[in-house]
């Protein structure tokens, strides 16, 4: 627990004996963390198969999947050639 206090994502407050901790960031937050430490030391060219593997293995609402849409239609404008 000291480990996620020291990274600002708990803070400890003590109780005679004892801490009690609570969350300084978000659920969604932490996700998003989590998610995108997955890429930081992927190589660049496997990001996009690795990417339409998750989504492909991932359950979406047609709300995330016109999220996604919208999403890669304003990127593919300044998308890489290949």
């Amino acid at each position: 627990m000291s480990r996620l206090v020291k990274k600002d994502y708990l803070a400890a407050d003590k109780n005679a004996n004892s801490f009690t901790y609570r969350p300084l960031i978000s659920q969604n937050e932490s996700n998003d963390q989590v998610g995108l430490s997955v890429f930081d030391n992927m190589c660049a060219m496997c990001a996009g198969h690795t990417l339409l593997k998750v989504v492909d293995n991932v359950e979406l609402s047609k709300n995330d999947i016109q999220s996604l849409i919208t999403l890669l239609e304003k990127r593919l404008e300044t998308a890489l050639m290949k």
